[in-house]
């Protein structure tokens, strides 16, 4: 049975960002990667931290080592807070952004920054890309552009709260 044909197709399908080997980022770029056609899969092997600290939370899913670590935003702060707190919410992205510490893998398991730690996540990374691909693409629109909405739902009143704009001030 062939899946219909309704809206826009996504591409073959989902990529993977080796966070490891980024090049310097612009927030344009993270922009791009938020406001992409396919799922896009991180995966990191080492420290998180500046733009690929910022790069970890503009993706959809996150495949890391056991060793990586994740603090640091430096400069990128902005970015992160902003687009940290509709993924694992405030009190993570303010202790990265606050305090100046790392955290490690199994943390940022635990407190949903990450979503699988393996011992290879080059392969886990490429495996659940695969995986995904596979499935309908129908679904996976539908799936990733509800949790994008999600996120960007936080933004908005991430916004909202931080200009104090109300209902009703015309703005």
């Amino acid at each position: 049975m062939t899946e219909p044909v309704t809206g826009r197709k996504w591409p073959a399908g989902p990529f993977v960002l080796d966070l490891d080997r980024l090049e310097p980022l612009s927030p344009s770029d993270l922009a791009s990667l938020e406001d992409r056609d396919s799922v896009s899969i991180g995966m990191a092997n080492g420290p998180c931290s500046g733009p690929s600290l910022a790069a970890a939370v503009a993706v959809d899913l996150l495949v890391v080592g056991p060793d990586t670590t994740f603090g640091q935003p430096g400069p990128w702060v902005d970015v992160v807070i902003r687009r940290g707190v509709g993924i694992s919410g405030r009190k993570v992205i303010a202790y990265l952004a606050m305090s100046n510490r790392q955290i490690d893998a199994a943390t940022a398991l635990q407190w949903g920054l990450v979503n699988v730690i393996s011992p290879d996540p080059t392969d886990e990374a490429q495996r659940l890309a695969d995986e995904i691909a596979l499935r309908s693409s129908v679904a996976v629109e539908v799936m990733v552009t509800q949790a994008r909405r999600g996120a960007a739902a936080d933004y908005v009143r991430i916004g909202v709260e931080t200009l104090g704009w109300r209902s009703g001030d015309g703005e």
